[in-house]
């Protein structure tokens, strides 16, 4: 026979502390295991961004440093497109970074410059749904810029300053960075 409680208070029967075993734990488990993955899958989209984005940066880094080495525009481009060449690589979910030439900028006067943008397209292993929109959906392009002063026109320039700083000793600095060249 089995033993029921009885509550002397409310005059009922007291409800029983074992509950029957009838899954919820399983369905628990499921829900936070489905939770789990979801995490997961993010986590993987965004460490692929995230290296996308180093490897595009280091591109555009090197190859506006070696465009800066250039003394035409033609020039710090071939040196600009050499360097990209080292940071070739074969992968399914990262593409090789490429120059845009239509941002690629050579600036001789005032204060020489090279501007260098670097793309590169990623395709993310998961597709994430957020609020009706898919994140991650194809490519997801990635881009960076780099400016770097030209430097064989600032040596030159650094070269012709000292020298009319020692040809006239009583030139300030600001007369000297009005000075332009012919």
């Amino acid at each position: 026979m089995r033993y029921q409680s009885f509550s002397p208070f409310t005059g009922r029967r007291a409800r029983s502390r074992h509950r029957a075993p009838t899954g919820s734990g399983f369905v628990e488990l499921a829900g936070s295991i489905a939770i789990m993955i979801a995490m997961v899958l993010f986590a993987l989209d965004i460490c692929v961004l995230v290296m996308a984005y180093g490897i595009n940066d280091r591109a555009c880094r090197d190859a506006a440093r070696a465009a800066a080495r250039g003394r035409t525009r033609d020039e710090a481009l071939a040196y600009a497109r050499s360097s990209i060449r080292l940071h070739d690589m074969a992968s399914l979910l990262i593409q090789t970074p490429q120059i845009d030439e239509s941002n690629f900028s050579f600036i001789t006067s005032g204060q020489p410059r090279v501007s260098v943008t670097t793309r590169t397209n990623t395709r993310v292993p998961a597709p994430i749904f957020l609020v009706g929109t898919k994140v991650g959906e194809g490519e997801v392009a990635i881009a960076k810029q780099y400016t770097f002063p030209l430097q064989r026109l600032a040596q030159r320039e650094l070269r012709i300053n000292n020298n009319l700083r020692n040809l006239i000793p009583n030139l300030n600095l600001q007369q000297l960075q009005n000075f332009q060249l012919p």
